[in-house]
């Protein structure tokens, strides 16, 4: 993520923030399904 904040300038804070939303939420739902996997084997 630290990579993003050489780009600061040129990027709209809006989508940036809805960007590192969306990370947050792929990353949430990947741990899920990692977890779930687990469970199962």
């Amino acid at each position: 993520l630290f990579w993003i904040e050489g780009l600061g300038p040129k990027m709209d804070p809006e989508k940036l923030k809805w960007k590192m939303q969306q990370d947050v939420l792929t990353s949430t739902c990947n741990f899920l399904i990692y977890i779930t996997l687990l469970r199962i084997s």
